[in-house]
């Protein structure tokens, strides 16, 4: 390991209990450096400024940094589904922190108390991140609530339960889209001895999983017998829905595009429920199945509590009336 790892390490131990929050509202504790970071920052200067003077550890370095502050942010606030243009952007923003960081650390004196490239970076790290945070209207959220976003992990039995999917019964191969870090679901379909797979951003290393956005997954026409879909992908077209934006588009292609990856007899369930586009689907080609699984309380925080929250099951008919 080389020492700027060691320093991002120590950083890492600086930043922990941080929230998103936090980085929209530019708190101060975001650019405090530990004493212990500042002493290791002049011991090792000489060696720091060789590692960072080569192109290829600093762009190594700049997208680790990024892809860190991806999946934080996606832990902290499921609904950033971010584009690749703004993974891009945030890789520059960490490319310029080490940029300028390289430039300071010439001339930084033997001791100090702060460091200007770290307040620099995090002025543009706040625009950023609240500019990505009012795309998917989660800014107002994060300026008046200190909450997180609940992004929880579901039994396998419970999931197939909610949707009401058979093992037994089950279509292959079943894809499971946006199946969770560690893929229980897929995992537990396929000791069943079942055809299954599974995509999320976020998903470890696991037989029969792939990490990526789930607009990048394998669906061409007729090749799964069943998609699954719990409390990911058609929660975050809803949340796009009922947030003004482009995005709601790109959510719908996505969804017919899903629906025609269905074999003949094949079923796409999911929760929570889309009725707005289910009504628009041609009953000759489509057999709906709904039913509510929760009732909105009509009085929370969250905008998506207000509603009633519904599985659905789009079976693809193996003949067209």
């Amino acid at each position: 390991m080389s020492v700027v790892d060691d320093l991002l390490s120590l950083r890492l131990e600086d930043s922990q209990g941080s929230r998103i929050q936090d980085i929209a509202r530019h708190a101060q504790r975001l650019t405090h450096m530990s004493s212990r970071l500042r002493g290791a920052i002049v011991q090792y200067r000489d060696q720091l400024l060789r590692e960072l003077d080569h192109r290829r550890t600093l762009d190594r370095l700049a997208s680790r940094m990024a892809d860190g502050l991806f999946l934080f942010l996606a832990d902290q606030y499921q609904y950033l589904d971010l584009e690749e243009a703004q993974r891009r952007e945030l890789r520059e923003l960490y490319r310029r922190l080490l940029d300028d960081f390289r430039d300071w650390l010439w001339t930084a004196p033997q001791r100090f108390t702060c460091c200007p490239p770290l307040s620099g970076h995090h002025n543009r790290l706040t625009e950023w991140t609240r500019r990505a945070l009012h795309e998917v209207g989660g800014l107002g959220w994060a300026d008046a609530s200190d909450k997180v976003v609940m992004c929880g992990t579901y039994s396998p039995e419970l999931q197939l339960e909610l949707l009401h999917l058979d093992i037994d019964t089950l279509a292959q191969p079943v894809l499971d889209l946006g199946c969770g870090r560690e893929a229980h679901l897929v995992q537990f379909i396929r000791r069943m001895g079942v055809s299954a797979y599974g995509f999320d951003r976020l998903v470890t290393d696991a037989p029969g999983v792939t990490r990526g956005s789930w607009f990048e997954a394998p669906l061409d026409e007729r090749s799964w017998g069943t998609v699954i879909a719990h409390l990911s992908f058609t929660l975050h077209f809803l949340n796009a829905h009922l947030v003004p934006s482009d995005r709601a588009a790109r959510y719908a292609r996505q969804y017919m595009r899903i629906l025609g990856a269905l074999r003949p007899g094949g079923c796409f369930a999911y929760a929570p429920g889309l009725p707005f586009i289910e009504e628009l689907l041609d009953p000759r080609e489509y057999e709906i199945r709904t039913g509510l699984i929760f009732c909105g309380t009509g009085a929370g925080s969250q905008p998506l509590l207000n509603i009633d929250w519904t599985f659905t099951q789009i079976v693809r008919r193996k003949s067209v009336r």
